[in-house]
């Protein structure tokens, strides 16, 4: 649980895809752009719970996590800001211009929309916004994943943008998961399996099987988290991303080493 209350289960997913993301694109996830990545997820997923740790915020009821930051809200503080220091300057001295630019788009778009969802509530939290922020959520993170193997990648336009679209969609099921339990809603089982597998058959068809792979074993980590009798199946969602992405990653290491 310490590891989730630190978000380090986010970062292990978004690590693990992408190594996925940059297999399947035929880019180098060379250990600098993991850490750059990993970093800059980790400092806007703190900096969101922290905002939600205090009274008054966009959470009403606080999941275990944002008490654990209530009681640590100074600590974590001081963590943040040394993260911030060792991740903006490796970066801004050891990347291109190019990587510089468009990650400073994907960390805008993100601290963005953070500071929207603080200043504009949903007052409804199962509310449409709240259910869609997860989409949102879902889709930036993507982003994020594929940012240097889009950059960095030998791949051809066109697969790069597929790939992109189905990781999104993955990222979107998951997030949109996470959103519904945070609600204390269940999911539907009908629609998970609808979901699963029409992305495993746009996978098939646009010949990017791992990612396909990757949507059933999450699809179907999200019905066991479901069944789960804990009350926290949030705890649950980023580790079965990241078990998902290790599948897919594993199918993309055996298939591209033939």
């Amino acid at each position: 649980m310490i590891l989730h209350y630190l978000a380090i289960d986010t970062v292990a997913a978004v690590i693990v895809w992408m190594l996925l993301a940059s297999r399947l694109m035929g880019a180098e996830a060379d250990p600098l752009t993991l850490t750059l990545v990993g970093a800059g997820i980790w400092l806007v997923y703190t900096a969101d719970r922290w905002l939600d740790s205090f009274p008054g915020s966009t959470e009403t009821v606080q999941a275990a996590r944002h008490q654990f930051m209530g009681l640590h809200r100074k600590g974590m503080a001081i963590l943040w800001l040394a993260g911030w220091v060792g991740f903006t300057v490796p970066g801004l001295i050891l990347l291109d211009g190019e990587s510089l630019l468009f990650g400073a788009i994907a960390v805008a778009l993100g601290v963005f929309y953070l500071i929207y969802i603080q200043l504009h509530p949903s007052k409804n939290e199962s509310g449409r916004f709240r259910a869609g922020g997860g989409l949102l959520v879902g889709s930036l993170v993507a982003t994020a994943v594929c940012l240097f193997p889009i950059l960095n990648g030998e791949a051809r336009d066109h697969e790069k943008f597929l790939t992109l679209l189905l990781i999104a969609s993955i990222f979107c099921l998951q997030t949109h998961s996470t959103r519904l339990w945070e609600d204390g809603q269940r999911i539907s089982w009908r629609w998970v399996v609808i979901l699963s597998l029409a992305g495993a058959i746009a996978a098939g068809i646009s010949g990017q099987l791992p990612l396909g792979l990757a949507m059933i074993a999450l699809c179907a980590g999200v019905l066991v988290v479901d069944c789960l009798t804990t009350r926290d199946r949030v705890a649950y969602a980023d580790w079965m991303l990241a078990v998902a992405g290790a599948g897919g990653w594993v199918a993309a290491f055996v298939n591209l080493a033939r």
